[in-house]
């Protein structure tokens, strides 16, 4: 079973906690993100560059020690495996 949670974060790179239900994360949590690899904030897709701006697979990220560091102006999709 796994819990996705969106999480979208502000004009700094923000180091957050992550703790669902008291248990902590699984370790092979898997990360998607939009915006982060951007550092026009006013970018956008065209006819020239329709991936400009899109969601990016990050795979896995080891979360044991209960923190994430997410980027400035991005949205963060963390998929949390659950039980």
């Amino acid at each position: 079973m796994r819990n996705s949670i969106w999480l979208a974060e502000g004009l700094s790179r923000t180091s957050s906690p992550i703790d669902v239900n008291g248990t902590g994360p699984a370790p092979a949590t898997q990360v998607r993100q939009i915006g982060a690899d951007q550092a026009d904030l006013n970018a956008a897709n065209d006819f020239t560059d329709p991936e400009r701006v899109a969601i990016r697979e990050l795979g896995a990220v080891d979360l044991t020690g209960g923190e994430y560091v997410f980027p400035p102006h991005a949205v963060t999709l963390l998929s949390i495996p659950l039980g």
